[in-house]
């Protein structure tokens, strides 16, 4: 099989759920297309170090992942920026008000926010999570349950009472 093949039955398959994470994470739409981009380019270049111990998925997404954080890495450097929202504005029910999830889900730490993409979002399992993000089943149950325990918070400040957040 040439690359050519692989790559491009992966483009196809791929392409949108790894866009959509890259937007949950980045938060603006030619960014995470510049992402997804650089992800197959990334995968083309490095194809023969390709060992198909996990499946091109899996390895796409680890790809993704280690882009998105050099990405976080120089945009913290350039604009060493501190998320400050204003949830005084949201509105009266906000479990139907989509900016009051995009202001809540902004809250998280930019790891807590790609596990919890990744698992509640993108529906991966904790292992697969895991690989994809390069560290322990443990880890990945941490972050998520510190990701729940955040939003709930922020949940309760804005709301009045704390709902739980299931996935």
């Amino acid at each position: 099989m040439e690359l050519d093949e692989p790559i491009a039955e992966w483009f196809e398959t791929y392409r949108d759920e790894l866009y959509r994470h890259a937007l949950f994470v980045l938060r603006n739409s030619q960014d995470a297309e510049d992402a997804v981009a650089e992800t197959f380019i990334r995968a083309i270049r490095h194809y023969d170090s390709f060992q198909e111990r996990s499946s091109g998925r899996t390895w796409l997404w680890a790809i993704l992942r280690n882009h998105l954080a050099d990405v976080q890495r120089r945009q913290k450097i350039r604009h060493d920026r501190e998320l400050s929202i204003d949830l005084s504005s949201v509105s009266a029910s906000p479990a139907l008000d989509t900016v009051f999830w995009e202001e809540l889900l902004d809250k998280l730490k930019f790891q807590q926010r790609q596990v919890f993409s990744l698992r509640v979002l993108q529906g991966f399992d904790t292992h697969e999570t895991a690989q994809i993000l390069g560290c322990t089943d443990l880890k990945v149950r941490v972050v998520l349950h510190r990701a729940k325990k955040t939003l709930q918070l922020h949940m309760k400040d804005t709301q009045g009472s704390g709902g739980e957040i299931r996935g």
